[in-house]
């Protein structure tokens, strides 16, 4: 595997910004946006614009990061990365195998990331590419229910492609590991037996 943490490249608009992590692996591309931060400790319902404007802040602000990587090597069909002394450490093509974007949130947003997409107040376009929105607690969980980085790639193109299919909406990312682990590609089994997966 090839990793690249903490390495900056320059935006679409010319401006320098920094990467969080890129991972290569056996045809599998994945580009990590972190976001610190946490939720409102008041009930949603008494303060709900307060946690709309707190979601907003803890996801689509990684979300965005980690689309605009992938825009900016998609116009440009490659991307320089440079370290802190702004020094080229590697160029990376357009990637012709799988890919995945994914927002990291430091607080736990196990029972929201799955569904966020149907936020329509946080505003995550569901018809631009799936980004795994995804706790660094639920990552933790990954580690030891996947059993190497092959099939956490293998689980991602299945993550994403259950994204679009509006019968997949499970209370939490646990849901979707244990899915994966019971049907592998559990979107399509949900299409071909005509269920909803809730």
């Amino acid at each position: 595997a090839s990793i690249w943490s903490r390495a900056r490249y320059t935006k679409l608009d010319g401006v320098e910004t920094e990467a969080d992590c890129i991972v290569e692996l056996d045809g599998h591309r994945l580009f990590l946006e972190v976001k610190a931060g946490r939720l409102p400790d008041t009930s949603p319902s008494i303060e709900p614009w307060s946690h709309i404007d707190s979601l907003k802040d803890l996801v689509r602000m990684p979300v965005a990061q980690a689309r605009r990587i992938a825009e900016t090597i998609d116009a440009h069909g490659h991307l320089e990365l440079r370290d802190e002394n702004n020094i080229p450490i590697v160029t990376m093509l357009k990637w012709p195998g799988q890919r995945t974007l994914c927002a990291v949130t430091v607080d736990n947003l196990t029972d929201i990331s799955p569904t966020i997409q149907h936020f329509p107040h946080v505003k995550i376009d569901p018809q631009l590419e799936p980004v795994w929105i995804v706790s660094l607690d639920d990552l933790r969980v990954a580690a030891d229910v996947f059993e190497s980085p092959v099939q956490l790639f293998h689980f991602l193109q299945e993550r994403k492609r259950a994204f679009h299919i509006a019968n997949v909406q499970m209370t939490d990312e646990l849901e979707h590991f244990a899915a994966y682990l019971m049907h592998n590609a559990y979107g399509l089994w949900v299409q071909d037996c005509g269920l909803a997966m809730r």
